[in-house]
């Protein structure tokens, strides 16, 4: 990680930072984020650092000898005008948008209606872990950017989060097996839902819409006054809609950029 990321100072001030990640296998996909405080950011430096990010990408797909040219995607808020000049004028252009939406937790609200025979449960131990992972895992497989991982990963990437809640992540099961999940974080006023998933063959029986009223339900009794997730703004599952159903509504618009990088 020491040679993915930069931390940039200017005159004594911290003035931006950059990471990359990957590759998201199968395909040589890289991940960035890339913080600038711009305009004040010099325009020559937001371009050498960009000059890093990219060439790291470079010496990581050929480490990887992935034999198709990388993409490396970062992210920007609608807001940032200023970032999305800068990488448009880096020949990235947007591939995808993703919606921040939240609903406060104050007042009455619709209660979790479960299907017949389903019982839902927090996380106590590693089984339940498990359980919860291949939930998620199996329910993300067809989203946009899908990478499988094996479970150590997973859970240290989910889980080791300071802010994970196991007392108000659940797992639902049918019959015994496990068909729906939520994990989710919980800052002091917020409760996170970090990702929500219903087993494909376990959809169009309200298990989705029910998981999130219990998450909202549980963010409440903790004293939680805000609910938030993120979106993929194209999710073939209509999510969005599920979303704005129980009172939630767009905050934040991050757009995806891409660009392909040249290896030779």
């Amino acid at each position: 990680m020491e040679r993915d990321a930069w931390i940039v100072e200017a005159e004594g001030s911290f003035v931006g930072y950059a990471w990359v990640w990957g590759p998201r296998l199968p395909q040589p996909d890289y991940d960035a984020r890339l913080s600038l405080r711009l305009p004040d950011f010099p325009t020559d430096a937001a371009h050498l650092l960009l000059d890093q990010m990219e060439d790291r990408v470079v010496e990581k797909s050929r480490a990887d000898d992935a034999g198709t040219l990388p993409r490396l995607a970062i992210p920007c808020t609608a807001a940032d005008l200023g970032k999305r000049d800068l990488l448009e004028a880096r020949g990235y252009r947007p591939v995808r948008t993703f919606y921040r939406m939240q609903r406060a937790l104050e007042g009455p609200s619709e209660r979790a209606a479960w299907p017949a025979e389903t019982s839902v449960g927090t996380i106590r131990d590693r089984a339940d872990e498990e359980d919860l992972y291949r939930v998620l895992i199996d329910s993300f497989a067809e989203h946009y950017g899908y990478m499988p991982e094996p479970f150590d990963e997973w859970r240290r990437r989910n889980l080791d989060h300071s802010e994970y809640a196991p007392t108000l992540s659940f797992v639902v099961r049918r019959g015994g097996e496990a068909v729906a999940g939520s994990l989710n974080y919980r800052s002091p006023d917020e409760g996170t839902v970090g990702m929500i998933g219903v087993r494909r063959s376990w959809r169009r029986l309200g298990l989705g819409r029910a998981l999130l009223l219990h998450s909202f339900d549980s963010f409440r009794s903790a004293g939680l006054l805000v609910a938030k997730l993120g979106v993929d703004s194209e999710n073939a599952d209509r999510a969005v809609a599920l979303y704005e159903s129980v009172g939630m509504s767009v905050t934040r618009r991050n757009t995806l950029y891409g660009r392909t990088l040249e290896t030779s």
